[in-house]
């Protein structure tokens, strides 16, 4: 299916309607970003506006949840989050994308309540996520644009990173699939 920067699907869960689904806004590149905790009650702090606005920017692709993560949340690794449309999908478009680009990167977004520290904490679970020349490169670009990060793990431990990120680490295990 050809991307268009202007497509959104909206993905109802017909199983379960109480549990709603997400956002599917299409992009032009091989990024994608995931807000997988925009739906409150307790969401992370505009995490689906950051994930909408900066895929719009950027043609990345984007995934926005619309189920509260009291309900289901889609970055704990559980069957039910690991089962869901939003996580099948996802999985999906990374095959897709891997083959037509060779190298994708998925940036799972999470808005944060925190006046100290840096704008942006990047989570990599210790370096084993992506490529430390890939981290350097992203941490460079948010620079760049005047914004402050700091790599999640030597600052705050608690937020290494999630079971999104974890199960998409491994690309090779995932196209044998």
């Amino acid at each position: 299916m050809p991307h268009s920067k202007n497509s959104i699907e909206i993905i109802n869960n017909e199983k379960n309607p109480s549990i709603k689904g997400f956002i599917y806004l299409y992009g032009t590149r091989n990024v994608i970003l995931t807000a997988p905790h925009a739906q409150g009650p307790s969401s992370d702090l505009f995490t689906g506006e950051i994930a909408y606005r900066v895929g719009e920017k950027t043609g990345a692709h984007i995934f926005i949840s619309t189920i509260s993560r009291e309900k289901l949340d889609l970055n704990y690794p559980s069957k039910h989050a690991r089962l869901s449309q939003f996580r099948i999908k996802l999985q999906n478009l990374v095959k897709t994308l891997i083959k037509e680009h060779k190298n994708v990167l998925v940036l799972d977004i999470h808005g944060m309540d925190r006046e100290d520290g840096p704008d942006i904490f990047v989570g990599t679970l210790s370096e084993s996520t992506a490529r430390i020349e890939a981290i350097h490169l992203i941490m460079n670009e948010f620079e760049k644009e005047g914004l402050e990060a700091w790599l999640a793990e030597f600052f705050e431990p608690s937020l290494i990173g999630g079971d999104i990120i974890a199960s998409l680490g491994h690309l090779d295990d995932l196209m044998r699939q």
